[in-house]
């Protein structure tokens, strides 16, 4: 006897876990309540690329959660998901999530660029910042 395929519902998007300026986290875990317990689901997930305007995979796989590396900082980033059965049906993809990458840090090297350049507003605003003292105390590529 063959079983029916019942349809699965369009998931939630993912949810933002931790965001840094190189990776994003993705959870949904929340799916777990709302699917079956007697079939294994496998998901997908893919990312927008705003310059081609499609989408590629960037998972597949039967976890919870998923840390896309790799990425630019202080950009935005769009994704959404598909949950595939045990015979291969298919949700509709999730709405989209859109997150942005964080600023990346200060650092010596950001400092000693900025001297070398002779960027002063760029030198002022990372000795007024939060880690400015601690970026100073950074040898530069001479010790």
């Amino acid at each position: 006897m063959v079983q029916s395929s019942v349809p699965i519902e369009r998931p939630d998007p993912p949810v933002v876990g931790k965001v840094t300026h190189h990776t994003i986290e993705l959870i949904w875990m929340h799916l777990k309540e709302k699917l079956p317990t007697n079939q294994k689901f496998k998901f997908v997930v893919q990312e927008a690329d705003k310059k081609k305007k499609e989408w590629g995979q960037v998972y597949a796989g039967y976890g919870y959660t998923k840390t896309v590396e790799s990425l630019e900082p202080f950009t935005e980033y769009s994704y959404r998901l598909c949950v595939i059965g045990t015979n291969n049906e298919r949700s509709e993809y999730s709405p989209v999530c859109t997150v942005k990458t964080t600023k990346e840090p200060l650092n010596g090297e950001a400092l000693h660029k900025a001297i070398i350049l002779d960027r002063k507003s760029d030198v002022e605003r990372i000795l007024d910042s939060v880690d400015g003292p601690r970026v100073v105390e950074i040898p530069d590529k001479f010790g």
